[in-house]
């Protein structure tokens, strides 16, 4: 019972780690899906130009560049939100596994020790009702053999559930580090384009195209509305 205990306790640390992720996870994705939207909003207006002159295009692309890290957020908050949902469902299965491998456990152990008491009780049956008769004889080999029996059968029963417990925690395991490995090779994409604020398109000839305003007037290419106010 021992083992089954410990392989139910190591399982249940897999599982409240990953249950701390995925509720991490629901929490990034909401926030990553509105940063993105907010982002991916701006500058909606600007488009790249190889007729740029040099110092416009280097604008353009820095602001584009911005509006693809929002982009790049949303997609990202898409798969992080479905990695939680995963996660959320490999805790529940984990859980009823568990509990399900120590239920079986407890009730073997409980009807080994059911057994052996019943045992006692009948070679104790007549001095209990105060009978001066003497019991049947026991033979003591054969009943030996029979415990010896019953305990290496309910012994064997718990090493496969403590076998079945570990190659479940092992699984849980597994889908754990998958799921921080696959966060961090998404998370990839949006930091990379942070770091290097280059647009993944650098233009075909497509003039930028420019809203009313004052910039119209004098002549010169504007964002529409304020920075802030974009999205």
């Amino acid at each position: 019972m021992e083992k089954v205990e410990a392989a139910g306790a190591a399982m249940k640390g897999t599982l409240d780690a990953t249950h701390m992720l995925a509720g991490g996870l629901k929490q990034l994705a909401e926030h990553l899906s509105r940063a993105g939207e907010f982002l991916g909003g701006l500058f909606q207006e600007l488009s790249l130009s190889k007729d740029a002159d040099g110092d416009l295009r280097a604008v353009v692309e820095l602001l584009v560049s911005w509006r693809e890290v929002g982009e790049a957020q949303q997609v990202l908050a898409t798969r992080v939100a479905e990695l939680a949902a995963s996660l959320d469902q490999q805790v529940k299965r984990g859980d009823t596994e568990r509990t399900q491998r120590l239920q079986e456990a407890s009730r073997l152990t409980a009807a080994a020790l059911k057994q052996a008491a019943a045992g006692q009780q009948q070679r104790g049956w007549f001095g209990w009702l105060g009978v001066a008769a003497e019991p049947e004889p026991v033979d003591e080999e054969a009943e030996k053999q029979r415990r010896e029996s019953q305990q290496a059968t309910t012994a064997t029963c718990l090493e496969h559930l403590a076998d079945q417990l570990k190659t479940s925690h092992q699984r849980d395991r597994t889908a754990l580090a998958d799921g921080v490995a696959e966060v961090r090779r998404c998370s990839k994409v949006v930091g990379e384009k942070v770091s290097l604020l280059r647009p993944s398109w650098r233009g075909s000839g497509l003039a930028s195209r420019e809203k009313g305003g004052s910039g119209a007037a004098s002549g010169r290419p504007t964002v529409g509305g304020s920075v802030g106010g974009g999205g």
